[in-house]
């Protein structure tokens, strides 16, 4: 496949995955930390709104990391993948998430002792597909510097 299509298959992949992002947040968290359904939520109850505000500050971050990859991916529709750039916003990307992870997992305990939420569980396997996902990010960005050293080193080869 050319780096076009790859990029255009990487956009895609990022508008869905926006998409989906979204629609969890303007449903789905507001059926968890409320009675489970949209018709009669809480707005009144202050756990909920902590709540509900909480899981809105955890997911923005989220959005953040899909910035970076439209990066990446505007980058490799130019032919460029291999940057040293790309590596730094794979890495801030790794960074970005692992504070999430914590404070999202830390919130969620916190609301579960209180008593607020019993969805703990699935908090839990939430935050373990965030730290797979975040290790081969880390991965990742260590394989993009040396591609990026490599590539510079073969552009200077004549």
């Amino acid at each position: 496949m050319n780096e076009k299509l790859l990029s255009s298959l990487t956009r895609i992949a990022i508008l869905i995955i926006g998409v989906c992002g979204l629609l969890s947040c303007f449903l789905w968290i507001p059926i968890s930390t409320g009675n489970g359904t949209l018709q009669d939520l809480p707005w009144e109850s202050s756990s909920f709104l902590i709540q509900y505000i909480f899981h809105w500050i955890v997911s923005l971050p989220c959005f953040a990391l899909l910035f970076f990859a439209w990066r990446i991916a505007s980058n490799m529709n130019n032919g460029r993948l291999f940057l040293e750039k790309n590596a730094l916003y794979v890495s801030y990307a790794f960074m970005i998430l692992i504070i999430d992870i914590i404070v999202f997992l830390i919130g969620n305990t916190v609301f579960a002792i209180l008593g607020w939420n019993g969805w703990i569980i699935l908090h839990i396997l939430i935050a373990a597909t965030g730290l797979v996902v975040s290790i081969f990010m880390y991965i990742l960005s260590k394989y993009l510097i040396r591609a990026a050293i490599l590539q510079e080193e073969s552009d200077f080869t004549v």
